[in-house]
């Protein structure tokens, strides 16, 4: 799945960022993010219509007060198991990182669909293969992680593939650097006994989220960012 546009810029990111809020507001914001579900889809005939933040208390099953409307179960992604990396080819070589600080929320509903989605990550805590490309990442030439120190993504709209059990079709803005993009990308997600896994690739724009700096175009094979998100989600126990 590749897409000119989050697996969760810059030269690097995606899932959406954004300033969050003070330490402490994260948990906060990311379930109020995911509270609203994204707008239902209309399906085809014989269709289905690193921690984190999810519709109430994490694991809560959260119910309407009216007897048609739908329980839903929020979902926290477990950090250990889960992993938002990127990949940037570089004139000489390309090179391959991830961000250790991360959450997400996702929210199912009574038939196992997904109702909501919600990512941040901390700019901060960006990792590559070669120390010296971890501190310029970090640095304003590309996140500038200390005038932006998140960026995060929230569905609007969860739509599932025609005749592609499992398959989805994300949209939703993506916040980072200061910038907000609205992207649309195809997901998985697996549904096992003890856990729910949501998996996406794409590519977005560095330039598109504001991020050149003087040598970027020398330096860098190409403008793209190809994010790889992989998240599990244990179920309640």
């Amino acid at each position: 799945m590749r897409m000119a546009i989050v697996t969760l810029g810059g030269a690097l990111l995606f899932a959406s960022f954004g300033p969050l809020g003070c330490p402490g507001d994260e948990d906060e914001e990311l379930e109020a993010a995911a509270e609203a579900p994204a707008p239902a889809a209309e399906a085809s005939p014989g269709e289905n219509p690193g921690q984190g933040g999810d519709v109430g208390a994490p694991d809560e099953v959260v119910s309407g007060g009216d007897g048609d409307i739908e329980q839903a179960v929020a979902l926290r992604a477990d950090p250990k198991t889960s992993k938002v990396g990127f990949a940037v080819a570089r004139a000489t070589i390309g090179h391959i990182g991830s961000f250790e600080d991360f959450s997400a929320a996702l929210t199912l509903d009574e038939k196992g669909e997904p109702m909501a989605f919600a990512v941040r990550v901390k700019t901060g805590s960006v990792v590559a293969d070669q120390p010296g490309l971890t501190h310029h990442l970090k640095s304003a030439d590309f996140f500038d992680a200390e005038t932006f120190p998140e960026a995060g993504f929230e569905a609007t709209a969860i739509t599932p593939v025609a005749d592609t059990p499992g398959h989805y079709t994300v949209t939703g803005p993506m916040r980072l650097h200061g910038v907000t993009q609205e992207l649309s990308f195809e997901a998985t997600l697996e549904r096992e006994a003890e856990f729910v896994r949501a998996s996406a690739s794409l590519d977005i724009s560095a330039k598109a989220f504001g991020i050149t700096y003087a040598g970027m175009e020398a330096e860098l094979a190409d403008d793209a960012v190809a994010l790889e998100i992989d998240l599990s989600f244990p179920r309640p126990k």
